[in-house]
């Protein structure tokens, strides 16, 4: 392999190093900041915030149709694949239980997992920790200005 062809190669195919520190972020102003709480305050207006009319208070309980019982029978099947699916080496969530050992103990808690998920169809109630999530902020790979929010 040629010297031009190695170093085409190694320029596409390595990342910079990445000391993680934010570079510095624009304000609405144009001008660059980098207080730390200011930037995460830019990175999260940037990256999490949807400006859209919608109640994500918790619900009142409100009639619904009910659902159909077959429904309700077939979640067990879907339920076994979901939880195969589930990725190891992903990180815990709030409740600090690892997929792995959710998939090593699908045998023994699918019954009562299938009786809650039916209850919540059957109530059309989802409890709010369940529509919770923590996001990561990343940077994208390959921007040519990190200053912008996003870039992440």
């Amino acid at each position: 392999m040629s010297n031009r062809a190695t170093t085409y190669k190694a320029f596409n195919y390595t990342k910079p190093a990445s000391l993680g520190e934010i570079a510095p972020i624009y304000r609405a102003d144009k001008t660059l900041t980098m207080d730390k709480m200011e930037q995460a305050a830019l990175l999260f207006a940037g990256t999490s915030i949807m400006h859209v009319s919608a109640d994500l208070s918790e619900p009142r309980p409100t009639p619904m149709p009910l659902i159909p019982q077959e429904i309700l029978h077939n979640a067990r099947g879907e339920l076994e694949d979901i939880l195969q699916q589930l990725l190891r080496g992903k990180a815990k969530g709030s409740d600090a239980i690892p997929n792995k050992l959710i998939q090593l103990a699908s045998n023994h808690i699918i019954e009562p997992l299938c009786h809650l998920l039916n209850a919540c169809l059957r109530l059309t109630y989802f409890p709010l920790a369940w529509r919770m999530a923590t996001t990561a902020i990343i940077r994208k790979f390959d921007k040519d200005d990190y200053s912008a929010a996003n870039s992440y």
